[in-house]
Parts: C-alpha cells; sequence; structure tokens
C-alpha cells in the first residue's frame, strides 16, 4: 500500500468529497426520484461520465484516449437504447370499483 502523509489539507479534502459532496449529490439523486419517473431519471444519470469528460476536456484541457471515446459511445448506445422515440398518451390507471 501507498504511504499517505495525512495532512490538515488532505483530511478536509476526504471530508468534503466523502461526506460533503457525496452526501450532497445522493440526496439530490433521491430527491428527483421521488418526483420522476425512474427510467428517464437514470438514463440523464447515465450522461454523467460523459458529461465529466467533455469538463475535463474543456476546463482542464485533458486529453480524450480512444478508450474514452469508445466509453462515451457505449454510454450513448446504452442511453438510445433506453429512449423511446414514439409518442405514446400516458397510461391512466383504470378505476376498480
Amino acid at each position: 500500500l501507498p504511504q499517505v502523509e495525512w495532512t490538515l489539507q488532505l483530511v478536509a479534502i476526504v471530508f468534503y468529497e466523502g461526506a460533503l459532496a457525496t452526501g450532497f449529490a445522493m440526496w439530490a439523486q433521491m430527491t428527483v426520484l421521488q418526483s420522476l419517473p425512474a427510467v428517464p431519471t437514470n438514463l440523464t444519470l447515465m450522461t454523467v461520465p460523459v458529461v465529466g469528460l467533455i469538463s475535463s476536456v474543456v476546463v482542464v484541457d485533458e486529453t480524450v484516449t480512444l478508450a474514452a471515446i469508445f466509453g462515451a459511445v457505449l454510454i450513448g448506445i446504452g442511453v438510445l437504447t433506453g429512449v423511446n422515440f414514439r409518442s405514446r398518451p400516458a397510461a391512466v390507471p383504470s378505476r376498480v370499483d
């Protein structure tokens, strides 16, 4: 295992990433899932790595590897597979007497 020097700055970063950022992301995801259907929400969440990849290229000028492009294409195919292209009226539950 690598040796880690636990500084105050490192502890603050780990706390921020672990507790605050991840906690907020999980809370936001659960809140959205309570108010929107699960399939569209999860299809949107599947695109998060692609947004991260594009952001890293734009913000920090990261180079994109062929593997990353391949992964983004696979994610796109997965999202498109789950998208319903034909419009249909929403199902109305029937009343049982």
